[in-house]
């Protein structure tokens, strides 16, 4: 939750520096290495060979990764699959997360990155959690001048894209915005 006080704020910056996104996408699959065998759920991974690298910051691309990859495994039931695909567009990269889970209400999709907000809400609800995963995945892919995408079926699986710059340009923009 403080996290994202400090990302609502304005006041926390981030820092840019030069960073792997593939070695990103690795440390996170490994540290979950367990979580999914544990659901006995499959992992498919598409990553290139190059390092995919740019200039962002390391500490917000590996907790987009993790909250996107824990919520993919706490939605999928035991045995089924889970996607982590990494594309290399150039000047932005494109991290697409996807699973075979319980899916949800595309009409849910516009509230989905509001604090403390999930599909299912109240004392009915089957999934534990605070709400605040993806709030935090798009207020840092904000900051870092990326964008978001979902596509999700009720029963079938959703899929979240996070495409992000890998060049400073669009932090620059977005510091000429703030300033003037």
């Amino acid at each position: 939750m403080l996290h994202l006080s400090k990302l609502e704020s304005s006041v926390h910056k981030l820092e840019r520096e030069e960073v792997s996104l593939r070695a990103v996408v690795e440390d996170v699959t490994a540290a979950l290495r367990d979580d999914l065998t544990e659901k006995s759920l499959a992992l498919q991974t598409e990553i290139p060979d190059s390092p995919v690298s740019g200039i962002s910051n390391e500490d917000a691309l590996h907790r987009i990764c993790r909250n996107l990859l824990e919520n993919a495994i706490k939605f999928t039931p035991a045995g089924g699959c889970v996607g982590i695909r990494l594309l290399d567009e150039g000047r932005s990269a494109t991290l697409e997360i996807e699973d075979s889970g319980i899916g949800m209400d595309p009409e849910n999709v516009p509230g989905l990155f509001q604090a403390f907000r999930q599909e299912s809400e109240g004392m009915a609800r089957e999934y534990e959690g605070s709400g605040l995963g993806l709030s935090i995945v798009k207020r840092l892919t904000d900051e870092l001048g990326g964008e978001v995408d979902v596509e999700t079926e009720k029963g079938e699986g959703t899929c979240f894209a996070v495409t992000l710059p890998l060049t400073d340009d669009a932090h620059e923009r977005s510091d000429e915005t703030v300033g003037g």
